[in-house]
């Protein structure tokens, strides 16, 4: 069975959410041990949630209306402010990603597409990578 681009990554969300939720459950005597495995699983959760986030923008396209994009990026931003916010809040946490860039050879850069997205919402851009 084939699944969608967007299934997947909707998939991948809830799998993620679950992680999170079972890395909660689980006891460790090392309260450091504890914690990063929480951090840990929270900093996947917000990577899949900025990836998911992104990808709907991009499916979505500048064909959709101003409230379709202006939630969509809505979610977007969120997904980017609650990855800075765990980085800020846990010292252990890995911050390894930033808005500008791009998986695959040299392109434009999410941020760049991500403010195009919020021109034509009628935002004013906002630049994800900038903290």
């Amino acid at each position: 069975m084939r699944m969608s681009i967007a299934a997947q990554q909707r998939e991948a969300v809830e799998l993620r959410r679950e992680i999170v939720r079972l890395a909660g459950e689980i006891y460790f005597a090392n309260p450091e041990t504890a914690d990063f495995v929480k951090v840990s699983s929270s900093y996947g959760l917000d990577l899949y949630r900025i990836y998911q986030a992104y990808i709907n923008l991009n499916l979505a396209g500048l064909k959709a209306d101003h409230k379709e994009l202006g939630d969509l990026l809505k979610k977007y931003d969120a997904a980017w402010n609650d990855y800075r916010e765990l980085a800020k809040a846990h010292r252990n946490c890995a911050s390894l990603y930033e808005a500008h860039g791009a998986r695959f050879g040299v392109g434009d850069g999410l941020d760049k597409v991500v403010a195009e997205f919020h021109r034509k919402a009628g935002n004013k851009p906002q630049m994800a990578a900038v903290q």
